[in-house]
């Protein structure tokens, strides 16, 4: 995680505001989780414990969501652009890759809870007033049913999904003909994943800062690490 560190000068001053504004939006969302594992004496919102057996259960549907998914992706290459066959053979060739990326979920040891989340955060559930923001749209992921929905989750999987949210704000704009031109987008890469990256480290470290001590959370960065990056790679999976 860049959470905590400071950009090269440059990108910081191309990037101006941007950084503050993803990092206000980094404490709403702990305004928002903080709320959402107080409970309340309701027992669908009362905070669990994120157990063992919570971590081999994620484990086991993120293998199971990677094998549908790459395999759709395998019956399917032929019927891409020739570019993204490219890119579509590059992932299949690395599923082995893929699948032991959820490894860790299974030695790691997690001190955390489960607590009643967003369930489908990216930028567009999010308003922005001006000067401050507004969560909407608590309906949760659409495809998943009403009962995975209300199920508690690590707040960490929010925090992935909007993660995943900057950049794909960063590359829509990126490949955007009205905004760059075809011939400059190799150009203009670069300036994309910084964005998304320092946007993103803005937010992280915002909402850290704002939950710490928090129990939702897991007691050092090492073990945060370990459950977010499994959230980030089930985004991307869904994504793709």
């Amino acid at each position: 995680m860049l959470a905590g560190r400071d950009p090269p000068p440059l990108v910081s001053e191309m990037m101006g505001s941007y950084r503050d504004t993803a990092a206000q939006l980094g404490a709403r969302i702990a305004e928002l989780h903080v709320a959402l594992s107080a409970g309340d004496g309701d027992p669908a919102f009362a905070p669990e414990p994120y157990t063992a057996l919570d971590r081999r259960s994620k484990y086991q549907s993120l293998r199971n969501l990677s094998g549908k998914v790459l395999r759709m992706l395998r019956e399917r290459a032929a019927l891409l652009p020739a570019r993204a066959q490219q890119e579509a053979a590059s992932i299949l060739a690395r599923e082995q890759d893929v699948v032991k990326s959820f490894d860790p979920l299974l030695r790691a040891k997690v001190s955390a809870l489960r607590i009643r989340t967003h369930g489908n955060l990216h930028l567009g559930h999010v308003l922005c007033k001006g000067k401050d923001f507004v969560v909407t749209d608590f309906e949760g992921f659409e495809v998943l049913t009403l009962a995975e929905r209300r199920r508690k989750r690590s707040p960490l999987r929010d925090l992935a999904w909007m993660v995943g949210s900057f950049e794909l704000a960063a590359f829509k704009r990126l490949l955007d003909p009205a905004s760059v031109r075809e011939s400059d987008i190799d150009a203009a890469r670069p300036w994309a994943l910084h964005w998304k990256t320092w946007a993103s480290a803005s937010f992280l470290q915002a909402y850290l800062t704002a939950t710490a001590g928090s129990r939702f959370l897991p007691e050092d960065r090492a073990q945060i690490a370990v459950l977010f990056d499994a959230f980030v790679l089930e985004r991307t999976l869904y994504q793709l």
